[in-house]
């Protein structure tokens, strides 16, 4: 379960900075 949870955190965080980086206007 806490695996799990801190996947999904990272997976998160990973696509804000991708979203961050990269604008999809």
């Amino acid at each position: 379960m806490l695996m799990s949870q801190a996947r999904t955190a990272n997976t998160f965080n990973g696509l804000v900075m991708v979203n961050k980086s990269e604008p999809l206007i």
